[in-house]
């Protein structure tokens, strides 16, 4: 699970757009691809600061090429949930559980 769509915005203006490199990225792409899943939408986080009206006008043509749905989250909020909650609670309690073999 993750909070950002599966894109990285280079640049606004120009429409830049690219799948993101990311092993979370590759391992979805490649079930999709594997099981030829093509009814499917990404929804979360376009990962950039935009305004609401940029995510708006973002919509349709990022649902047309990457099969995303950008939903728009303030700055603020999203500071506090990925580097409040996500990093400070989340993380910590999956990566610092004890492995038991056996």
């Amino acid at each position: 699970m993750a909070n950002r769509l599966p894109i990285t915005i280079k640049n606004l203006e120009k429409n830049e757009i690219v799948r993101s490199p990311g092993g979370l990225v590759s391992g979805m792409m490649t079930f999709l691809n594997k099981f030829r899943i093509k009814d499917y939408t990404w929804v979360g986080w376009a990962g950039a600061s935009l305004k609401k009206k940029d995510v708006l006008k973002l919509q349709a043509k990022l649902f047309e090429d990457f099969r995303s749905l950008p939903i728009y989250v303030p700055e603020r909020l999203m500071d506090k949930f990925y580097n409040g909650f996500c990093n400070k609670t989340i993380w910590p309690i999956f990566h610092n559980m004890p492995c038991f073999d056996g």
